[in-house]
C-alpha cells in the first residue's frame, strides 16, 4: 500500500466515524428528532423513556404515549420490555458503521468531490477527540 492509498484510506477512515458519530450520538436537531422518533417506536435495548412520555392504567402494564411500546420502571427511568433491533441500528455506533462505511466506500469511488467532504469529516473526528480530553 503506497502512501498516498494510505492517506486517503485513513481520511476515508475517520469520515466514516464521524458519520457514525453523526447518526448514532449527536444532539444535531436535524438528526436528533428523526432517531428519537424512530427510537420511540422501535427502542434499543438501552432507550430511556421519561414519566411524561408513559401512560400507566390501573390493572394494565405502562405504555409510551402514542405506541404500542410496553414499558417497566427501573427507579426514576423507564426502559422497553422488549427492545427491537431496528432501535440498535441508529444507536449502535458498530452497527451504524456496517451501512456508512460501504457508502464512504462508493462515494470516494464515483465521485471527484467526496475527497472534500472526507477531509472535513476527518477534521471535524480529529478535533472532536482532541477536545474530549
Amino acid at each position: 500500500m503506497d502512501t498516498v492509498t494510505f492517506f486517503w484510506f485513513a481520511v476515508n477512515a475517520l469520515a466514516v466515524h464521524r458519520i457514525t458519530r453523526l447518526i448514532s450520538a449527536d444532539t444535531i436537531p436535524i438528526i436528533r428528532k428523526p432517531r428519537e422518533w424512530l427510537l420511540r417506536r422501535w427502542p434499543s435495548e438501552d432507550t430511556v423513556f421519561m414519566p411524561s412520555e408513559v401512560t400507566v392504567g390501573e390493572n394494565d402494564p405502562a405504555y409510551v404515549d402514542g405506541t404500542t411500546t410496553v414499558v417497566f420502571q427501573d427507579g426514576d427511568e423507564w426502559f422497553a420490555i422488549r427492545p427491537h433491533w431496528l432501535g440498535d441500528l441508529v444507536t449502535c455506533a458498530w452497527c451504524v458503521s456496517m451501512y456508512v462505511a460501504p457508502v464512504v466506500i462508493a462515494a470516494d469511488y464515483f465521485w471527484d468531490w467526496w475527497q472534500w467532504v472526507a477531509i472535513s469529516l476527518a477534521y471535524s473526528t480529529v478535533a472532536g477527540l482532541l477536545g474530549n480530553e
